[in-house]
């Protein structure tokens, strides 16, 4: 099953799976750059016709998972990364 997400259900995705509700975080939109990617597209088909593998999880649900994860990941490591993912 392929199924594409515009860049702005992408970026409602991410707020969700922050804990913030539809439209409680700002999103700033700025014009389109030359070559900038409008939409994003996993091609799962050849997993599921060569494996048999389908996804379990929704790709909410596992972006939800992954922002748990490394919330708490970072806390118990604080001084893993500095502001703006860079190492100290």
């Amino acid at each position: 099953m392929n199924k594409s997400e515009s860049i702005n259900e992408l970026a409602a995705f991410v707020i969700a799976a922050f804990g913030h509700p539809p439209g409680g975080y700002p999103i700033n939109r700025l014009p389109a750059r030359p070559g900038e990617q409008r939409k994003v597209q996993a091609d799962i088909d050849r997993a599921n016709s060569v494996l048999g593998w389908a996804p379990k999880t929704t790709f909410a649900a596992g972006l939800a998972n992954t922002v748990r994860w490394a919330r708490e990941e970072f806390a118990a490591e604080p001084k893993a990364a500095a502001p703006g993912g860079v190492a100290r």
